[in-house]
This record gives C-alpha cells, structure tokens and sequence, in this order.
C-alpha cells in the first residue's frame, strides 16, 4: 500500500495561493501578513462560530503537535488558531511548514 502524503507549501507560497483574510473581528489578531494585518482567528467564542459558517475547504488550522505547521480544514487536537482563506482549498491534504518560525 502506498503512503499518502501530504503537499508541503512554505508560509508565502500558501498565502499567494489561498490570500488567507485578515481577522476584522479582533484588532489584536496574531499571526500578521506581509502588512501586519492579523489574520489568525481563535478557537472560542464568536470567533469559532465565524469560522463554523464557512465551509471547510476554506478553513485551515494552527497546529503545534511534533511540528508548528497550518494543515487545510478544521481540526481540534493541538489547535491554536484558525485561518480562513478567499480560495478553497481543493487538495485532500496540504501542510504549511512553519518550522523557520522556531530558528528566529
């Protein structure tokens, strides 16, 4: 049986690809863009339930398990934030290596 695996994009390809939307509900959103825009929405509250009305090819999530990374859907286990994005996500599974965030 032959593995599957995920694609792997770095932080800019990803954002040039899918243009994650910035979070107009916190002017404290974390994770910038290129122009210091938060674009990370969180995992409670009226946030959550914002990120619940999108359908999930638009959504991505924060994630710190062995590695920190952004994986394309909606998932609980070692979440910290959520992203959402203007261009579905049509691939089964991408992951977004963050691991140059750690070497700063």
């Amino acid at each position: 049986m032959k593995a599957i695996r995920p694609e792997v994009l770095d932080m800019e390809t990803w954002e040039n690809t899918y243009d994650p939307i910035v979070n107009h509900m916190n002017n404290n959103a974390s994770f910038q863009d290129e122009q210091g825009n938060g674009i990370m929405f969180e995992t409670y509250g009226v946030e959550l339930d914002y990120i619940f009305s999108y359908p999930h090819e638009y959504v991505w999530t924060l994630i710190d398990s062995d590695s920190l990374h952004i994986r394309n859907g909606y998932h609980y286990v070692d979440r910290l934030g959520y992203f959402i994005t203007k261009k579905p996500c049509d691939k089964s599974w991408i992951v977004v290596d963050l691991e140059w965030l750690h070497m700063k």
